[in-house]
């Protein structure tokens, strides 16, 4: 395989998922370690398709289930036998629905959200706001598993996205934006650059960052917490000693490092209420979770955050996994319908749309 081809392990075994019924079984760890030879079985692939197109989704889910568990292999946190169903499953309607283009999901991103925080109350607290976010913010590649965004942090921030999830592989000296074992072709200092740029033009904002680190290799000169902060050029710009959530004026012009649910930095712990069910594949289990955490009596001074983002087993649908597009086509979709009824805090999605945005603003005013 050329070297421009930049394959990644995740995308490359999702794509091969229907070889597996050839024999991935039983050639488990040379195949795993050589991804080209899965990609190869694209020609099987086709004829077993054609010959039978059920069978081969089903022997492909479940060759490829059998395969991830000699081997004992995870992909954050999920094995990926799972990754089998996703070219094997028996929810064609969810695989066309993760490629779509709606008012609530993917889509042109909106360019006229840059400063919404200017017209709210400056005397608000943060916490009674209405806060949208990404969650795996740098994440729009690796693959159908993967990919949880589609906009790039620039036009994230446009549409008005003030919360940002960003994962972090910690390689060396290097900090590799992430999701889980797929690195993405993005760089700390690229996010570092791009919000300290948008704040300087836009300093009635506030941007709340959540920075992971979600793997680690070789051997680092610094610790974790050292690296990321020496990659800020703008220090002025960045607020990582606060210890509670302040008002709008408090806050503005600023990145406020936010402590939960799980920072790897060294941060003061901040009040928060969170929900993060993420292995729910059927979207109404996990949009129950979201309303029910949405409906929760809020306490002052308290920042209830809400991720709409989720992969799993659908237990609906037989043999079939559900990556964050597919969870998130319905899911978005239902926060939408159901924005009116959503009570303040964050709010971290996959693959949010232009309507979905600006819905979710305008509850701010």
């Amino acid at each position: 395989m050329t070297a421009d081809a930049k394959p990644t392990l995740g995308n490359s075994l999702v794509k091969g998922a229907t070889a597996v019924a050839t024999g991935v079984k039983d050639n488990a760890t040379t195949l795993l370690e050589n991804p080209e030879m899965v990609l190869d079985g694209g020609k099987a692939v086709v004829d077993a398709i054609k010959n039978d197109p059920k069978k081969a989704a089903i022997d492909a889910a479940m060759g490829l289930k059998d395969a991830a568990l000699d081997v004992n292999l995870y992909f954050d946190g999920i094995p990926l036998d799972a990754l089998g169903a996703v070219a094997g499953t028996m929810d064609p309607e969810a695989i066309v629905n993760a490629r779509k283009h709606t008012e609530f999901y993917r889509g042109d991103a909106p360019r006229d959200q840059k400063e919404w925080m200017k017209s709210v109350d400056p005397a608000k607290n943060v916490c009674d706001l209405w806060i949208p976010g990404t969650h795996d913010t740098m994440s729009d590649s690796g693959g159908d598993i993967a990919e949880c965004q589609s906009w790039s942090l620039g036009k994230q921030l446009e549409a008005g996205v003030r919360a940002l999830d960003i994962r972090l592989h910690h390689n060396g000296d290097k900090l590799q934006c992430c999701h889980g074992m797929i690195d993405m072709w993005h760089e700390f200092h690229v996010v570092v650059s791009t919000v300290e740029t948008f704040l300087a033009a836009h300093p009635s904002e506030v941007i709340f960052m959540h920075i992971k680190r979600d793997n680690d290799s070789g051997t680092h000169p610094s610790d974790f917490d050292t690296r990321v902060r020496a990659c800020i050029t703008q220090p002025h710009l960045w607020n990582f000693g606060a210890s509670t959530f302040g008002t709008l004026a408090d806050h503005r012009g600023k990145v406020f490092a936010l402590q939960p649910p799980h920072s790897s930095l060294r941060l003061f712990v901040q009040p928060a209420d969170t929900q993060n069910e993420y292995t729910l594949g059927n979207p109404k289990e996990k949009f129950a979770k979201v309303k029910q955490h949405a409906g929760k009596a809020r306490v002052a001074g308290t920042m209830f955050i809400n991720y709409t983002s989720s992969v799993g087993w659908d237990a609906s649908k037989k043999l079939c996994f559900k990556c964050p597009g597919s969870v998130a086509y319905d899911v978005n979709r239902m926060v939408m319908d159901e924005c009116d009824n959503l009570k303040p805090g964050m709010y971290f999605m996959d693959f949010p749309g232009a309507k979905l945005m600006k819905d979710m603003i305008a509850l701010n005013n």
